[in-house]
């Protein structure tokens, strides 16, 4: 499994549908916060350690969240991708 459908799983395993996570992994890819991932996408995760998805999906969860603000304000899913201390 590649990086960018692990990210797509969890996005999803987190109650975005398919075409959402989409979008998300299209945004992630251009945002500054995933910028050190640039032509590493498509790699295999097998290749890396753990910890380098687990740094991503903190990356990933930021763009989703700025993307349901601006997209689906009112998800039911919306707290899945907030940290503690973010205000609901």
């Amino acid at each position: 499994m590649n990086f960018e459908d692990k990210m797509k799983d969890l996005l999803i395993q987190n109650g975005m549908f398919g075409s959402q996570a989409d979008e998300v992994i299209a945004e992630a890819k251009v945002a500054n916060c995933c910028e050190s991932m640039m032509g590493r996408w498509g790699d295999d995760v097998s290749g890396y350690p753990e910890m380098m998805v687990n740094v991503l999906w903190l990356s990933v969860k930021t763009v989703a969240l700025k993307w349901l603000e601006e997209n689906a304000p009112e998800a039911w899913f919306k707290p899945m991708f907030m940290d503690d201390q973010t205000p609901a």
